[in-house]
This record gives structure tokens, C-alpha cells and sequence, in this order.
């Protein structure tokens, strides 16, 4: 169940806890029961991990408790190193973005483990096809969704 049910709720995933649901029971034994025998059935229908519905108080307060420091850092890179482009011969490579990265989170995250931190963050790695002046090259980009911009390729803002 997405809710907690305790004496004194706090957070926004708790409930006010009824100290007399036991004597309930006896009082709706047939009904409430074959209402529970509905809901496993509807709940064995579906997959494994389908929980629906959750709040979004309490999907938003999952993600701030699991949120780890690097995640911070991305947001600040993106906001303040990062911008969208349309065009793949302007974006910068995806090793200089990440190289970047590597810097700016100062030790929160492994030189290894940066690719995997983008990706699971949003950023698609493609090769793209570019043309600089009469020379035609392949050159590894991102792209990352950058809101009300859409997806679009990533270039590094100076400093």
C-alpha cells in the first residue's frame, strides 16, 4: 500500500490510523470480505510491481529521500554548463560532456561510472553523421530532454 497509518500522521504518505477497524470486522464479515477476495483477484491480474494509484506527494517525497548528492550536481551542471542545440556539428562530444561532468561533481562520482550516471538521467548517446567544411565525420553527441526546448542535441557553455 502506498500509505502508512499511524496515530499522528506527518508525512505525505500517512494516514490517520481508526482504532476500532477490528470491531468493523465482525459487523461487515460476508460483504468485506468478498470485497477482498475482488481486489486480489483484480490485484493477481496485473504485474509484480504495479501499484497504482500514488500520490504524487508521496512519489515526489520517495524521490528527494533516494535522491543521491551526485543528482544535485547533474541538476547544477545542466542548469549552469549546458545548453540545447540543434545541430549535431554543434553540439560538443559526448566524451568532453562527460569529461566536464567528471570535473564538476568533484568526487561524488566515479571517472567510470559517469556514463551510466547520464544515462540514467536522461542522456542519449548517438553517433551522428556531420560535415566540417568539405570533411564529412561521424562525432559521438547527447541528447537530453531540456524541458519547454524539447530533446535536443547538448552543447557545453563556455565558462
Amino acid at each position: 500500500m502506498p500509505f502508512n497509518y499511524v496515530d499522528e500522521p506527518a508525512a505525505p504518505n500517512e494516514r490517520k490510523k481508526d482504532p476500532n477497524i477490528e470491531d468493523d470486522f465482525e459487523r461487515n464479515n460476508p460483504s468485506f470480505f468478498y470485497l477482498l477476495i475482488q481486489i486480489l483477484r483484480i490485484l493477481l491480474s496485473k504485474p509484480s510491481n504495479h501499484v497504482s494509484p500514488v500520490p504524487d506527494e508521496v512519489r515526489d517525497a520517495g524521490s528527494e529521500e533516494l535522491e543521491e548528492p551526485w543528482e544535485a550536481c547533474l541538476h547544477e551542471f545542466v542548469q549552469k554548463r549546458m545548453a540545447p542545440t540543434d545541430k549535431a556539428v554543434k553540439a560538443s562530444t559526448a566524451a568532453e560532456i562527460r569529461e566536464q561532468f567528471f570535473k564538476a561533481a568533484a568526487g561524488e562520482v566515479q571517472q567510470r561510472e559517469v556514463r551510466l550516471k547520464l544515462a540514467r538521467k536522461g542522456f542519449y548517446e548517438t553517433t551522428q553523421a556531420v560535415r566540417e567544411g568539405i570533411k564529412k565525420t561521424t562525432k559521438r553527441v547527447y541528447q537530453y530532454n531540456f524541458g519547454e526546448e524539447g530533446t535536443q542535441y547538448v552543447r557545453l557553455r563556455d565558462e
